[in-house]
């Protein structure tokens, strides 16, 4: 079984992990929450099962944890 670590190392690579959406300084949206309607780049995993969450730093320079079905691509 693949660590957690080894996970995010390939993803920070580039690789193409299987369910995960987004990469390393992706432009996301946020859909709902406190923080709907804001846009920030993804810098980080949190985790990948059995959602993949991110850490997403906002245009406002606040990092939050968005789980990826409540992120869209921007651009």
């Amino acid at each position: 079984m693949t660590s957690f670590q080894e996970l995010v190392e390939r993803w920070m690579a580039g690789e193409t992990l299987h369910g995960v959406e987004y990469g390393l300084n992706e432009l996301v949206e946020v859909l709902a929450g406190t923080h709907a309607g804001e846009r920030g780049c993804v810098v980080a995993p949190v985790e990948f099962e059995p959602e993949p969450v991110f850490v997403v730093e906002l245009t406002t320079g606040t990092d939050v944890e968005v789980v990826q079905s409540l992120l869209r691509a921007v651009g």
